[in-house]
């Protein structure tokens, strides 16, 4: 493709961005709607960001014309890829007035079904991988987050994200990937580039340098392809559920999942979640009952949680992993010798089975009923485990709303208070006993429940997530979220935990101490070098 700026230079003269953009891409694909750009600027939290407008390029190379025509325009582009980006800045620009770039369009998937590859477009959303493999490769499956169905794969990808069950850390399993710098210059990594390459999409490196990196967690440039190995479909799939009743457990715990990880019993990551993030599932605040309760104590969140009713979760921690097996004997061996692991480190403990061809069946059917597994929100994580789409976590951020969750789920419509609080810690006991607390006593002080999860996403690594959850629509919530917040992240880097991810077009001021290293100066040069400035 010629492009017209390069055919007639003189329209970067004559022409405002706006206008080019349309004649690239058309009217429709321009979008100028006052409605549309205030939703674009709202996100879970409070902002402050405007957005100029939003385009909606098709292809690769409609991308590398509008980002050569922002670079001349001195035009700020933050590209979203479905904009479900919730707790971390939904679609709003870390810098205001931006040009909201939506790749929602760029959807393309293609399976290399032997080698159990998936090469896709940032607007794919896990909703469709599923589908898609569903219908045509049922022999493959892809690990899901615990987000919105509708939630961009690669966008997950390059900001860090992870998901349950195998291929945790999705970065960890991206073998190649297609970007665009913002001079328009286009990049392809491993062997894809090279014509012919018998490896081109399987393998993870070319020659040379492997610049995958760059593009993550970066405003390097745009990716607009990704390929990421998936999954075979196990022969037997099993969830364990468990929980302790006291806080002291956890230590003992936390180590004795993290030896089952390092030996290997435990593939996929575990999860240990509060009672608060249990009970936020499946209900919402208890107005009624906690009325004179700032945030609701400890007791009444364990009384209302067991009232539940949820077999093997109604602990002050509440745990679930699960393990692959591809044949029945594999199965039952490791059945035995995680029961005898963990019986006497957890006050309950269940696990269910299901086979392949059951797992086959609730692709195509969620209500299929299970033996035994009778609770919505225990099913919901088998179908997690399974790779089939739920809504996941999302009914959390409705806690504190007065109103009924509505079926259709929108936190920015909504008006839900919501962000996440993501560090990284060693998968150790002692570490879970030391960081709790603290997490704990800033929500209590600040009137917010601690909704902490803890996942065991490596042999060596855990993840602290915890979501602060309010009601945007009541006055002096923002500024007391983002106080407790700051404050708390704070804290945590000074004991040494630092934040993996950090919300978008949140303050980031003093986010990181002073680094012992040039690393300032290297990102600089690269910045310098690849966005011309």
């Amino acid at each position: 493709m010629v492009s017209i700026l390069q055919s007639n230079p003189s329209l970067k003269l004559k022409w405002h961005y706006l206008e080019f953009c349309q004649k690239i891409l058309g009217h429709q694909y321009v979008i100028t709607n006052e409605n549309v750009i205030a939703a674009v600027e709202t996100a879970t939290f409070e902002t402050s960001q405007q957005v100029r407008f939003v385009i909606q390029p098709g292809s690769p190379q409609e991308v590398q014309e509008c980002l050569k025509a922002a670079q001349l325009f001195g035009i700020h582009i933050h590209p979203v890829s479905q904009g479900y980006n919730w707790g971390y800045g939904s679609q709003v620009p870390d810098e205001n007035l931006s040009v909201v770039m939506n790749l929602s369009r760029l959807n393309q998937i293609k399976v290399d079904g032997k080698n159990a590859t998936v090469t896709l477009g940032p607007g794919v959303t896990q909703q469709q991988l599923f589908e898609y493999l569903r219908s045509y490769y049922p022999h493959l499956f892809f690990s899901l987050t615990g987000s919105s169905p509708y939630s961009s794969i690669i966008g997950n990808a390059i900001d860090a994200g992870y998901a349950n069950g195998l291929n945790v850390i999705r970065w960890n399993y991206v073998i190649s990937l297609e970007a665009i710098l913002p001079s328009g210059e286009l990049l392809k990594t491993g062997f894809d580039a090279l014509p012919n390459a018998s490896t081109a999409g399987i393998s993870r490196y070319g020659l040379g340098p492997d610049l995958k990196g760059l593009f993550r967690q970066s405003n390097l440039g745009i990716v607009t392809e990704m390929t990421l190995e998936l999954s075979l479909l196990p022969a037997y799939l099993q969830i364990f559920y468990f929980s302790i009743d006291e806080e002291e457990q956890l230590g003992e715990l936390t180590d004795q999942l993290h030896n089952l990880k390092q030996t290997g019993l435990i593939e996929s990551n575990w999860i240990l979640l509060h009672g608060y993030r249990i009970l936020a599932e499946v209900s919402q605040f208890p107005w009624q009952e906690a009325y004179a309760q700032r945030t609701l104590e400890r007791q009444l969140m364990l009384k209302l949680l067991r009232q539940q009713q949820i077999p093997g979760w109604s602990g002050v921690y509440n745990g679930v992993f699960a393990v692959y097996s591809p044949t029945l004997r594999h199965a039952e061996a490791m059945k035995a010798d995680i029961h005898e692991a963990l019986n006497n480190k957890v006050s309950r403990l269940k696990s269910f089975t299901v086979d392949q061809s059951q797992i086959k069946r609730l692709r195509w059917n969620r209500n299929l009923e299970i033996p035994e597994l009778t609770h919505k929100l225990l099913k919901g994580r088998l179908l997690t485990f399974a790779g089939i789409p739920v809504q996941g976590s999302i009914p959390i951020s409705y806690w504190r709303k007065r109103y009924s969750i509505p079926e259709i789920m929108d936190l920015d419509r909504d008006r839900c208070g919501f962000i996440w609080l993501a560090v990284t810690a060693p998968a150790s006991g002692s570490d879970a006993l030391t960081i709790v607390p603290v997490i704990e006593h800033f929500f209590n002080d600040y009137g917010f429940e601690p909704m902490i999860v803890l996942d065991g996403v490596n042999r060596r690594e855990m993840y602290v997530m915890t979501s602060l959850v309010y009601d945007r629509e009541v006055p002096g919530q923002d500024e007391q979220a983002r106080k407790c917040f700051e404050r708390l992240a704070t804290e945590l880097r000074t004991m040494g935990y630092y934040q993996y991810r950090w919300p978008k077009a949140l303050s980031v001021e003093n986010a990181l101490p002073e680094r012992n290293d040039d690393y300032a100066s290297v990102f600089a040069k690269l910045q310098s070098c690849l966005l011309g400035d």
